[in-house]
């Protein structure tokens, strides 16, 4: 399904961030390979954290215009460094999507920035408001200033979007009724999660976006045909394995720029593995081949147009567009169980997704791999422990159910839940 071929536009900017950062030219001949002998990026050892750490130690940050870190969710930090140019292909690739997505460019747009800590977002299309993680805030802006503008776009990650228009709705806000966007980025999200966002804000409304702090903050991106398609894998289990094999769940489908990043997928071909990066414009901190940790697979269009036809779908791909991602999540599991299939399940009842915060944790306890859920202020435990037993019934954990101030690990909307790993409590 996937064209790995690497083209020479691909090698030669790997040999100009060489040239530029000796550790790169160092790390690679003490892997056995020469980069500027190299033809495939094949030839070349893979980077990670430990890497990025130190080739961003031998750079001198005084050039650099902001330092962005990592949400350390895997127990590390790693960074971003960015330039000037830099920020400003930030800036524009910002522009593109809020202009492909929701006509910005074309309509007074009001932007709520929701996403935590210092992670910045700026546009020239749209009057951006930083609000971070505060709902007061996020209601109040909405409140005082969305009447003036055409649309709104709420930009965040998924449990603080969750626990905004949860509340907003409790406090009588018709969500439908207004001119409201959501793009929500930050991890993975499940059709039922978007479901779910849906039946609160309304149909077609939401959006996946996916960066991190090595790249910027919108690398890859869903459109209107990439969230149909989708929508056609979760609900078709045929069509999804004659795609992905034996997947467990339907992955995001993102567009990228081959202008920007060049992706491999490290695993057997045909099957998802993990994503390798590499940055093929002039930038303060490069990537060669970094395995970000999340998995996927790359898609041709026109194979994928081939399989809807087969399985009596319209082919309604555009062939000569942008290239295609299926994104899987991490890789992290717990008993053979990760938390995308919890996700699948956990949204796929509005009653059940509507009594929970959206943070779970998979641990195991002699053997057994067990599923705590935490619930939402208010809600008693027994109103809700039989409906989460049947529906975690086809995976193989016991559900444990906690009322919120009971839950061993506190929801923190500044930072992202850890959903794999062993808790006490």
């Amino acid at each position: 399904m996937a064209d790995r071929s690497t083209g020479d536009g691909v090698i030669e900017a790997v040999r100009r961030v060489v040239k530029s950062h000796p550790l790169c030219a160092w790390f690679f001949r003490a892997g056995g390979a020469d980069p500027q002998a190299a033809q495939r990026l094949e030839d070349l050892p893979v980077t990670d954290k430990d890497f990025l750490l130190r080739l961003l130690r031998s750079i001198p940050l005084h050039t650099s215009r902001m330092l962005l870190p990592s949400s350390g969710t895997t127990g590390r930090f790693s960074f971003g460094a960015f330039s000037a140019a830099d920020l400003d292909r930030s800036a524009r690739s910002v522009d593109d999507l809020l202009c492909c997505l929701y006509e910005a460019g074309r309509r007074k747009t009001l932007l709520l920035n929701l996403l935590p800590g210092s992670v910045p977002l700026s546009s020239s299309v749209a009057t951006v408001v930083p609000v971070g993680v505060r709902i007061d805030s996020a209601l109040a802006t909405l409140e005082e200033f969305g009447v003036q503008f055409e649309q709104v776009i709420l930009v965040g990650e998924p449990l603080f979007l969750k626990a905004l228009l949860e509340e907003g709705a409790a406090d009588d806000i018709v969500w439908e009724q207004m001119p409201l966007k959501v793009l929500v980025g930050g991890e993975w999200i499940s059709e039922s999660y978007r479901n779910y966002l849906e039946s609160l804000v309304g149909a077609g409304r939401g959006f996946s976006h996916l960066g991190m702090a090595e790249l910027g903050l919108t690398y890859f991106w869903e459109t209107v045909e990439t969230a149909v398609l989708r929508a056609m894998l979760a609900e078709d289990e045929a069509l999804r394995k004659a795609l992905f094999g034996q997947s467990e769940v339907a992955p995001l489908i993102f567009c990228y720029s081959p202008s920007e990043v060049h992706v491999e997928v490290l695993g057997k071909g045909g099957e998802p593995g993990f994503l390798l990066l590499t940055t093929l414009q002039e930038r303060l901190l490069p990537l060669v081949r970094y395995r970000s940790g999340d998995r996927g697979m790359l898609l041709v269009r026109k194979e994928v147009n081939r399989v809807l036809d087969r399985h009596g779908r319209m082919p309604f791909l555009d062939e000569g567009g942008l290239p295609l991602l299926a994104h899987f999540g991490r890789a992290e599991r717990a008993g053979g169980v990760s938390p995308e299939q919890v996700k699948e399940v956990l949204y796929s009842s509005f009653d059940l997704a509507a009594a929970v915060t959206g943070a779970f944790r998979l641990q195991q306890e002699g053997g057994v791999t067990m599923l705590w859920i935490q619930l939402k202020p208010g809600q008693r435990v027994g109103a809700f422990r039989e409906g989460f037993r049947k529906a975690f019934a086809g995976l193989p954990v016991k559900v444990r159910v906690f009322e919120h101030g009971r839950y061993p690990a506190p929801l923190d909307f500044g930072r992202k839940v850890s959903y794999v790993g062993r808790v006490e409590g």
